[in-house]
């Protein structure tokens, strides 16, 4: 139940150019990552949801989460574009 989250974090780190130097990812690594978490959230989904409602059809549960990822993620690589093309990169919190 926690790779998923784990994974996302593990990504952000390997995109952190202040603790990789050089040998941040690249963006076709990004994308192979950003696909494979996002099939570990469906089947974490898939499995919290048909736990705690046995009477659903699971294919159903596991085809609205697909959705529902593919539209957030879409909805937020729009965004990251817009503000990548805008030169106002995101400004996240650092800590330290």
């Amino acid at each position: 139940m926690l790779l998923p989250s784990a994974a996302v974090f593990l990504l952000l780190l390997c995109n952190d150019r202040e603790v990789l130097g050089p040998w941040v990812n690249q963006r076709w690594l990004n994308i192979l990552a950003s696909i494979i978490i996002g099939v570990l959230l469906t089947l974490s989904g898939t499995l919290v949801v048909s736990t705690v409602f046995p009477a659903l059809n699971v294919t159903g549960i596991a085809v609205v989460l697909a959705i529902a990822l593919l539209v957030g993620g879409g909805g937020a690589g729009l965004w990251l574009e817009i503000t990548r093309r805008r030169g106002a990169g995101p400004s996240w919190p650092r800590c330290g």
